[in-house]
């Protein structure tokens, strides 16, 4: 069944109380599904980016994540285990189009090179931080370089920072997206 996902005024933000796991917090996103004219909500929390599809796709060893939730947003920080590196993903709920461009001249207005990316979502685009590896590339050894993509997919951005290659992060966001 295809679903596609509609913006949201004010998201409902769904925390248990009292709970042990760091990634609980969650915001719900409504979604309805394509041509059945029905409404079902999805959960958007750090469980969508599990630890173990950012090490399956980013090839870094990282810990679960901890999650802070602004309202409307999510920030899930994903520490490597093994270096200082780490991987941040920011899920937002409520985005327009021209919410979506703002947020992309923000990273401009930084002296951030900022590259459209196509075939992800309903616009995305790239860039990297600092200075790249002598070879030119983005290296998990190379921490003090990062690579961003960020995706815009109904009212729904995902924005994915690491010191990965930003093939790696727009494969990442792909299956993330896929999952919505």
């Amino acid at each position: 069944m295809a679903i596609t996902l509609a913006a949201v005024t004010w998201p409902v933000l769904l925390v248990a109380c009292g709970s042990s796991n760091p990634a609980a917090p969650a915001l719900t996103h409504g979604a309805s599904a394509s041509g059945a004219g029905t409404t079902s909500a999805t959960t958007v929390s750090c469980a969508l980016v599990p630890a173990s599809a950012v090490q399956a796709i980013l090839g870094l060893s990282v810990n679960d994540p901890t999650s802070r939730v602004h309202q409307p947003v999510i920030d899930c920080d994903y520490p490597d285990a093994l270096s200082p590196a780490r991987v941040m993903v920011r899920l937002e709920t409520g985005v327009d189009a021209a919410a979506f461009a703002s947020h992309k001249a923000q990273y401009a207005s930084q002296g951030n090179t900022v590259t459209d990316v196509s075939g992800i979502g309903d616009a995305a685009f790239s860039l990297s931080h600092g200075q790249l590896h002598p070879s030119g590339s983005l290296s998990p050894t190379n921490p003090g370089v990062y690579a961003t993509v960020s995706v815009l997919k109904g009212g729904f951005e995902l924005t994915i920072t690491s010191p990965s290659p930003i093939d790696r992060l727009e494969a990442l966001a792909s299956q993330v997206l896929g999952s919505l």
